[in-house]
């Protein structure tokens, strides 16, 4: 309903609003132990489900920002949290929404998250239980060819150093992590990608 959606709108300013003008470190803490970051994933699945309607994109962008700034964050703590179960799919599960023009600046923010969380080791196994790869895998696939074409918008050049990126780290010491990109359908594009750009050293695949 409208006023659901200008509650979850309410909220998600309000966590933003403390995040970004008070102690980071403190509050992303406390809003972690205080059950924030599972109800922002329950919050982003519903929102998810609404398709591309304008209506919703400011909250999505929104929460996509929170979502970066918790995943910005060194402490082990926040990436514990992030990397929870119900968390990660809510992450991930959203993407598929997202490959549309009007939202990747939400889902460049989702993509960079990811990226930040992968980063840390102890994510991988998560991430990979959460399906992330056959996700970034369909996100090269929706855009590698206007990518190696330049016939793409300003933002996907970045969002594919991302993808690129995040499934190196997750893959480049796993066997099996390399098999499920393979599996997916991952290698075709990433080859592809890294071709036509020089980048055939950076993937782990």
């Amino acid at each position: 309903s409208d006023a659901h959606m200008e509650m979850v709108q309410i909220g998600i300013s309000g966590i933003k609003a403390i995040l970004m003008n008070a102690d980071r470190a403190f509050f992303t803490r406390r809003m972690c132990h205080e059950g924030a970051l599972s109800r922002l994933a329950a919050c982003i699945s519903w929102i998810s489900r609404k398709g591309a309607e304008e209506e919703y994109q400011s909250i999505r962008f929104e929460a996509a920002e929170v979502i970066q700034i918790f995943a910005k964050r060194p402490d082990p703590l926040v990436k514990k949290y992030l990397s929870d179960e119900k968390v990660l799919e809510a992450l991930v599960e959203t993407l598929d929404a997202l490959k549309i023009p009007d939202l990747e600046p939400s889902l460049e923010l989702f993509l960079s998250a990811i990226l930040d969380l992968a980063r840390d080791p102890l994510s991988h196994v998560p991430l990979q239980n959460a399906n992330v790869i056959p996700r970034l895998v369909g996100i090269l696939d929706t855009y590698h060819d206007s990518y190696a074409n330049h016939t793409c918008s300003a933002l996907v050049p970045k969002m594919m150093t991302e993808v690129i990126s995040t499934l190196s780290l997750i893959c480049r010491v796993s066997s099996k992590r390399q098999e499920l990109a393979c599996v997916a359908g991952g290698i075709s594009p990433l080859q592809g990608v890294f071709k036509k750009f020089g980048l055939l050293k950076e993937g782990g695949l």
